[in-house]
């Protein structure tokens, strides 16, 4: 019990706890004389919504669908091909720049993936901003540094999932590749595997999710407390559904 309330109290002492319970008092105050029941109902409407996208129990419920998604393997003597999708870069003030985490948990999941298999890996991204290096570049830089000497084939030019992608196919038909194993993060995998369906017609597609959020384990008491991270994974969510539907509806 004692650990509960320390870890409600951290909970509603930061944001998005913090906010929460600011939100919520000015909610009741706005239904106080004078009344402003229009106010008072908005901020209610604000406060559950904030709480429910920042309560891990809620943000398991968006994200659980996305990830469920099993990984395959092309069957072996089929030529087959890695395709991994960026996820961007961290860039300092003076120029310095670090692959973001979200990349080089990809990057890992396919160097594992490779390393015993002559599979060629393909990475995909464009020019970073104020320099000359791409981020398939970025990539392929750090792929060596890890020791991998595998084939590695660039592309340079997309910026989006879609373009990631479109832009790979020339690269995988120049190698005759029919089968191709998407890596990227479980949550994306989906909207991955909608684009590459539309984007590579006529080759085998299979998918290697890495970094799964939303874990099976039954809720507990800890996660109805809001917090950072779930706030972070809800909005992840909102974004590949969201990004579903448009895909669905434009492609």
């Amino acid at each position: 019990m004692t650990f509960f309330l320390y870890k409600l109290a951290g909970s509603f002492a930061t944001p998005p706890g913090l906010i929460v319970a600011l939100l919520l008092l000015c909610a009741l105050m706005a239904f106080r004389r004078p009344r402003k029941p229009l106010l008072g109902s908005s901020l209610l409407l604000l406060t559950t919504l904030l709480y429910l996208l920042s309560a891990p129990a809620s943000s398991r419920r968006l994200l659980a669908p996305l990830e469920d998604v099993e990984s395959t393997l092309p069957e072996a003597g089929h030529r087959a091909a890695i395709v991994v999708l960026a996820a961007g870069v961290w860039e300092g003030a003076d120029g310095e720049r670090e692959l973001k985490p979200h990349t080089l948990q990809r990057l890992v999941g396919a160097w594992e993936l490779a390393r015993n298999r002559s599979w060629p890996i393909i990475l995909s991204g464009g020019s970073l901003r104020g320099g000359d290096e791409t981020l398939a570049e970025a990539m392929a830089r750090r792929l060596i540094l890890w020791g991998f000497q595998g084939p590695l084939v660039l592309e340079g030019r997309s910026r989006t999932t879609w373009e990631n992608l479109a832009r790979s196919a020339p690269l995988l038909a120049a190698e005759a590749i029919t089968d191709v194993v998407v890596v990227t993060h479980a949550y994306h995998m989906r909207r991955a595997l909608l684009s590459a369906g539309k984007a590579l017609p006529g080759l085998t597609l299979h998918a290697w999710p890495v970094g799964r959020l939303a874990d099976g384990r039954t809720p507990t008491a800890l996660d109805l407390l809001p917090d950072g991270s779930a706030l972070f994974q809800s909005c992840l969510a909102l974004r590949e559904w969201l990004g579903l539907m448009a895909y669905r509806l434009y492609l």
